[in-house]
């Protein structure tokens, strides 16, 4: 079954970039998922991102497809904590979101939680690994605290992300002086019709 107009299947073997995947497929559903079981079943995704990528295995082109559960953000939202947030390591790994693929405000999205806070700058999304595919994730970084204004961090090389949202300083209190949406430190990064903050 086809959902994308570059071959994305929603279920079985993931073409990325019009090729079947050797590596496996994860799915992960943060509205009911739960950090348990196979993941690599669509009855049983797991609930985090962070965790999906832990089960993950280097340069096998493993992907992780991200599913939208409504139009609400409790129920498309990955909420990370300041002591866990988001690195994505390895290399030639995919995270892509099954949603509407919209420029701004994507239903698949990565966002602090409410209830977290840390004494020290915190990046919420980091990007180290090389070769990876990154495509329709939104980014939000908008709670109150200005420690955790730094929103996504692509440090990796040769990544591509496509029609990803990266939202930063959603919040009064993120407007410090490095704050940011979206910085890059790696080398031959491609951003194909991505939005760059608010």
């Amino acid at each position: 079954m086809t959902t994308f107009s570059d071959q994305l299947y929603q279920y079985g073997g993931v073409p990325v970039g019009g090729l079947l995947t050797q590596g496996k497929v994860f799915h992960i559903k943060p509205y009911l998922g739960v950090n348990a079981g196979l993941g690599t079943n669509i009855l049983e995704p797991y609930k985090t991102i962070l965790y999906t990528h832990s089960q993950m295995t280097a340069d096998q082109n493993d992907v992780a497809l991200f599913y939208a559960g409504s139009n609400a953000g409790t129920d498309t939202t990955d909420y990370l904590l300041a002591a866990a947030p988001l690195v994505w390591s390895k290399d030639l790994t995919h995270l892509i979101g099954v949603g509407a693929v919209t420029p701004q405000g994507t239903r698949c999205r990565v966002a602090w939680s409410s209830a977290t806070s840390t004494a020290s700058n915190t990046v919420m999304a980091t990007f180290s690994g090389d070769s990876c595919f990154v495509a329709n994730i939104a980014f939000f970084c908008g709670i109150d605290d200005a420690n955790l204004s730094f929103n996504t961090l692509v440090s990796g090389s040769r990544n591509h992300f496509k029609n990803c949202y990266f939202a930063g300083i959603g919040h009064a209190t993120n407007d410090v002086a490095t704050a940011y949406s979206l910085t890059v430190s790696g080398d031959e990064n491609l951003f194909e019709d991505c939005v760059i903050g608010l």
